[in-house]
């Protein structure tokens, strides 16, 4: 499943995606046990319902994503550089 790099998507989204978003709790648990599902599902990005971080790995979480935002910015920048120099 994928979630676009630099952007979160919430427990009940990636439930939904499943085919229930009652699942929420359930996706939480097992991104929480199983290694092999957190690189299919990028843990980092999942956030709670509310957009906050809720994991106890928080700090490593709010890292994660920030470098990505940051070369997703960056990125952007570029394109707009190569675009001037076309």
């Amino acid at each position: 499943m994928g979630i676009p790099f630099g952007e979160t998507m919430t427990y009940g989204e990636v439930a939904e995606k499943a085919g229930n978003r009652n699942w929420a709790q359930s996706v939480g648990r097992q991104l929480d046990r199983a290694v092999v599902l957190q690189w299919r599902v990028p843990w980092w990005r999942v956030t709670a319902a509310d957009g906050e971080i809720s994991t106890p790995s928080s700090d490593g979480q709010r890292e994660l994503l920030e470098a990505e935002r940051r070369a997703v910015r960056l990125e952007a920048k570029l394109d707009t550089i190569i675009a001037r120099l076309d």
